[in-house]
């Protein structure tokens, strides 16, 4: 019978690593999941801050504010491209006297 219960506890014990280690599995999945979810996040921030996404930002900004509903009285003006928008946006931050003092 001790040889029985051997061969028992010795099952046991390798299903239950199995389990622990599929447990394991899905615990690094998950922080690897959350890792991405926070590196994503930080590198929109970053574009964000940083004017990178202004271009992403005034398309989508264009593409919200044609809706019929919202812009009845507005007059539409067709989106430019991101060059023009990059020029547009480097003249209107150096045309003006820009310093502290």
């Amino acid at each position: 019978m001790g040889a029985y219960s051997d061969q028992a506890q010795a099952d046991h014990d390798a299903c239950a690593a199995l389990c622990d280690g599929a447990r394991g599995e899905r615990g690094l999945a998950r922080v690897r999941q959350r890792l991405l979810w926070i590196a994503g996040n930080l590198w929109w921030w970053l574009r964000q801050v940083s004017g990178d996404a202004d271009y992403e930002n005034y398309m989508r900004r264009g593409s919200r504010d044609s809706c019929p509903s919202i812009n009845q009285n507005r007059v539409s003006r067709g989106a430019i491209s991101a060059e023009e928008f990059y020029l547009e946006n480097l003249r209107r931050k150096h045309s003006r006297i820009n310093r502290c003092c």
